[in-house]
């Protein structure tokens, strides 16, 4: 195994660690994976130069093989720089953290609790891991308590604060609106209906009369208009003096008397 196999390695795995802790969320997180990459290009410059054992990097005629010093001068140099940019970006962090309350990259809260009914980890606090926006909605990405991750909607948790108290109300002015359509559109429909469906005939007013029987009247004691007169209406006809009414065979019995004389 050669150094420069070993060297390759090395700067492959800085890189891939500084890559991992700058993707996270927090800002301590991202200095470190800052300062791990400026690590890995410093040792990459630095083997650009070629490795040597024991070679010193001034010309001399004692010298077998020689370095070159320029790859060296431009690490210390980047070493210096490397430095005071990672103060600087420490004391952004701090102001950071001083100014919204987290370390968070975006600026959001450390834990926040899932405020959503009937959802399995509604009322329990979460660790937020990174925040994302799609198709302009931010979503969190959770830690759950068994380490995998969840991604929900920044609205489904305490992050704007805790949730208004929803006002008792029917619907909104949006939903009355298409149901005032709907209801409209039914009216039309039954008004059409009523003013295409044929007339029907209507009833008399008045129901026919039913004509009691003459028996029926007579043994009620009453006398029904057209009917013939009982014996004591004609008896009482003749005491007052009336003349009497002739019955319904009076005209045959009068002929037959006047042929008998």
């Amino acid at each position: 195994m050669t150094m420069e196999f070993l060297v390759a390695t090395g700067i492959g795995w800085v890189t891939a660690c500084g890559v991992y802790l700058l993707l996270r969320g927090r800002t301590f997180t991202v200095v470190l994976g800052l300062s791990l990459l400026g690590y890995a290009v410093n040792v990459f410059i630095f083997a650009m130069g070629r490795l040597w054992m024991g070679a010193p990097p001034i010309l001399s005629d004692a010298a077998a093989a020689v370095a070159d010093p320029l790859p060296q001068a431009l690490v210390l140099t980047a070493i210096v720089i490397g430095f005071a940019t990672t103060g600087f970006v420490i004391e952004l962090a701090l102001r950071s953290r001083h100014e919204n309350g987290s370390d968070h990259v975006d600026g959001h809260p450390e834990r926040v609790t899932v405020r959503r009914t009937r959802h399995p980890f509604d009322g329990r606090s979460l660790e937020v891991f990174s925040a994302v926006t799609l198709q302009g909605e931010l979503k969190l990405v959770l830690v759950l308590p068994d380490g995998t991750r969840l991604r929900v909607p920044a609205t489904w948790t305490d992050l704007y604060g805790p949730p208004a108290p929803c006002p008792a109300v029917l619907a909104s002015v949006a939903q009355l609106r298409q149901a005032r359509v709907v209801v409209n559109g039914l009216l039309r429909r039954a008004q059409a209906a009523e003013s295409a469906a044929p007339t029907s005939p209507k009833e008399p007013s008045n129901a026919r009369a039913v004509d009691l029987p003459a028996a029926t009247t007579a043994r009620r004691g009453r006398t029904g208009v057209g009917d013939p007169p009982t014996r004591a209406a004609t008896e009482r006809s003749r005491a007052a003096g009336a003349p009497d009414a002739p019955d319904r065979a009076g005209p045959a019995c009068f002929t037959a008397a006047g042929a008998s004389r």
